[in-house]
């Protein structure tokens, strides 16, 4: 994933060689500004972003539904920029300074007001780790 002057999403045409970029229709023309993050989600893609020196302004977020797709699907805007993404089956975890939130495929939800930098998830549980050793732990129901 890229930012800057155009915010594109780069994936392998054939799985070995050949690459194809996908423009995410995200915040661009700025260095400060695009896609940040991106995390395989429901078959496709979900990327999230902004602008990193604007962390209270609306963040992005995009969706590829499907790996072929053309082009990306522009999603209602996370409360603030957005540096990390992870997905399980049923929602995606988005970090940034200023919270974290959860996307369901229609709708965020605030989780968190505290800040962190990047977020995974394995089985039912999302690590997140931020600024000065933060960390925090997500346990999903089953």
């Amino acid at each position: 994933v890229s930012g800057g002057a155009a915010s594109r999403l780069h994936l392998l045409r054939d799985g070995a060689r050949n690459w194809r970029a996908v423009d995410t229709g995200m915040a661009r023309g700025k260095p400060v500004a695009g896609a940040f993050s991106v995390a395989p989600w429901r078959g496709g893609a979900f990327a999230v972003g902004g602008e990193y020196t604007a962390e209270q302004a609306p963040g992005n977020a995009a969706t590829l539904p499907v790996p072929g797709a053309g082009t990306m699907h522009i999603n209602p805007a996370p409360r603030g920029y957005r540096s990390g993404v992870a997905c399980t089956a049923r929602a995606c975890i988005a970090v940034g300074p200023s919270g974290v939130d959860a996307w369901d495929g229609k709708r965020w939800t605030t989780i968190s007001d505290d800040g962190f930098d990047a977020v995974s998830i394995r089985g039912n549980v999302a690590w997140l780790s931020g600024a000065k050793g933060a960390l925090a732990k997500i346990e999903f129901a089953r």
